[in-house]
């Protein structure tokens, strides 16, 4: 069996990450929350909605007692904030945790995927080592200038927004 066989999904941690905080959320552990809230946002970027939830939640139940939000957002801190740091450091950006979601959001939702299936585009090659780069060579290609992460994953948000089509979304959710 080769390494990729044995490989644990990304998706299946999220998971495990998001049950775990439900979890401490609803027995009053307000920094294991946090910890599991920010080991999901790492993963998936997507968790930021539950990240949201939760902090909603914390919010309706009466004015902030900052005992009672310390802990969860030092819980997200201690995950987030060294993922900050080293990306500034190794990328230059303070990016908190992927800096892909215009690229995430743009393949699923374009114009060159109507089903919102995964599916490869011509300036993509099928290796993930190799993606990003691709994604920021077309978006540099594009608009004639070098991009940073933030600025590729921002040109790639523009464009599904641009090509955004209701009938388009309508097929998706049947």
């Amino acid at each position: 069996i080769g390494l990729q066989e044995q490989a644990v999904l990304k998706t299946t941690c999220t998971v495990a990450a998001l049950l775990g905080a439900a979890w401490a959320y609803s027995t009053h552990r307000r920094l294991l929350t946090g910890l599991g809230l920010g080991t999901a946002l790492l993963l998936q970027g997507n968790a930021a909605l539950a990240v949201l939830a939760v902090l909603v939640c914390q919010g309706l139940q009466g004015p902030g007692r900052l005992r009672r939000w310390a802990p969860l957002v030092c819980g997200l801190a201690l995950i987030l904030v060294p993922v900050l740091v080293r990306n500034r450091v190794v990328g230059g950006e303070w990016v908190v945790t992927t800096s892909q979601a215009g690229t995430n959001l743009y393949g699923g939702n374009s114009v060159h995927n109507p089903w919102g299936t995964p599916r490869g585009f011509p300036w993509v090659r099928g290796i993930p080592a190799y993606e990003a780069d691709d994604w920021t060579r077309e978006a540099e290609r594009r608009t004639g200038r070098a991009l940073g992460a933030t600025e590729v994953s921002g040109f790639w948000l523009a464009e599904a927004w641009r090509e955004a089509s209701w009938g388009r979304l309508g097929r998706k959710a049947r």
